[in-house]
């Protein structure tokens, strides 16, 4: 957990079940970023605070801090997290004056045991209830130093098709006992057709390089939802199309 947070208490529940389970993209990652970038978002709201200033506010001064990540101990910097919400934020434009109808929202997190770090901005236009358009996704990561740079900005848009095809329309069903979807046609990701303008942008950085396989995943999905939080709509299940939207 990389904000600035006096008490928190984390725990998780075990449930066995006869169905095999397989690896989401960017694993449980996903599934806690969605959580706690969605809510630091829903808190920033409440309090009437910018979004990107309330979280850098958590961030600002926190120094380095060791956490045991699968047995081994790494390091947490949230600065290198601070510096990933920052770049997304310029490149998105994030204080500039907005056509009507356009908002834009921002999720950070940590990758920590990949040494990476990663931010997602996205501006959407709203065009109805429930429905909207995306305009622009820029992605940020820290990484160290980059080895092969066409393999990252490979990584990160990849990571962007599969984060939008799960925050959109991707879903495991189950019926009768086993799962229902058994391939790409009824899994859906995303066509061609629609994918949003992309912009990836790279950290300058000296530090010991890290992976970049899946950090470029788990904040697609709460960055989108907090611009339809912008919007006056915060939606809380994923996907998405399960509440009535539809985007085009």
């Amino acid at each position: 957990f990389w904000y600035d947070v006096p008490n928190v208490r984390t725990g998780f529940s075990s449930v066995n079940f006869n169905i095999n389970r397989g690896w989401l993209r960017a694993v449980e990652i996903c599934v806690n970023t969605f959580a706690v970038e969605s809510f630091i978002d829903e808190i920033a709201l409440h309090l009437k605070k910018d979004p990107l200033a309330y979280r850098l506010s958590l961030l600002e001064g926190r120094p380095a801090f060791d956490v045991r990540q699968y047995g081994t101990i790494v390091k947490q910097e949230p600065q290198r997290i601070a510096g990933v919400l920052k770049l997304a934020a310029e490149k998105i434009g994030w204080t500039d004056k907005r056509e009507p109808n356009h908002f834009v929202g921002i999720a950070t997190h940590s990758f920590i045991f990949a040494r990476a770090y990663a931010a997602h901005a996205i501006e959407i236009e709203v065009t109805g209830d429930k429905k909207f358009r995306i305009k622009k996704i820029v992605g940020a990561i820290d990484c160290g130093l980059v080895i092969n740079p066409d393999g990252l900005r490979n990584q990160m848009e990849g990571a962007i098709v599969f984060g939008l095809s799960q925050v959109l329309k991707g879903e495991i069903t189950v019926q009768d006992g086993k799962v229902a979807e058994d391939g790409f046609y009824s899994y859906e990701l995303l066509r061609f057709d629609e994918m949003p303008p992309v912009e990836i942008y790279t950290v300058d950085s000296k530090e010991e390089p890290g992976g970049v396989g899946e950090v470029g995943l788990p904040t697609v999905s709460p960055a989108l939802c907090n611009a339809l939080a912008a919007a006056g709509m915060r939606p809380r299940n994923l996907p998405i199309r399960k509440d009535g939207y539809s985007w085009s």
